[in-house]
């Protein structure tokens, strides 16, 4: 199936995270490689491509990440010009105004900003799309957009300012639990943007 390649953003010191779009049926896809681990920090997807991909769904699911698909076979088949406007042609869910009604409102918020999820309030998808309706400010590590923090972890430059308007792909960490008190979340990240 075809796939185009939305996002790269690092997960450990050699690893990265590669997100895609089937293009027949809009399905979301994290892409590893045959053995389920995630691709190493020199594969050959870059954001913009297609390829045509054979892949087989991984049997190690976890809610909300429902996309992790096992790469068997992938054939380089070309580089979009205008991303942008095929994913605003494409059909699927965008996320307008405040940034809290992106997955399915189910966010809730730490006292310093940042958006997380936990299991009892779980969406379908891991990753999404939000048109932002303010400038977004980079300070480092985080995009900041009003009293909320996105940790950036997308391989791309940052930029100083995320202009409103920009469409800006979202995604859901891994489950985590800092010291076993507390109950596992799922924090929000910035993962690309696209202009």
């Amino acid at each position: 199936m075809k796939v185009l390649i939305l996002s790269k953003t690092r997960y450990g010191n050699n690893s990265v995270c590669i997100g895609g779009l089937v293009i027949e049926n809009n399905q979301y896809v994290r892409l590893l490689d045959e053995d389920g681990d995630y691709q190493q920090i020199n594969t050959e997807f870059k954001i913009g491509e297609i390829w045509n991909i054979s892949f087989i769904e991984s049997n190690q699911l976890t809610e909300p990440h429902n996309e992790d698909i096992k790469v068997q076979e992938a054939e380089y088949v070309e580089q979009l010009n205008d991303t942008l406007s095929f994913l605003k042609l494409s059909g699927i869910e965008i996320w307008e105004n405040n940034l809290e009604n992106s997955f399915e409102r189910n966010l809730s918020w730490t006292g310093n900003g940042s958006g997380y999820i936990t299991k009892k309030d779980i969406p379908t998808n891991s990753v999404g799309f939000w048109t932002c309706n303010e400038d977004l400010k980079y300070d480092g590590e985080y995009y900041l957009y009003k009293n909320i923090r996105l940790k950036y972890k997308g391989l791309r430059k940052a930029k100083n300012i995320i202009a409103k308007g920009t469409l800006i792909r979202l995604s859901l960490a891994k489950w985590w639990n800092s010291d076993g008190e507390m109950e596992d979340r799922c924090y929000l990240q910035l993962s690309g943007w696209y202009d």
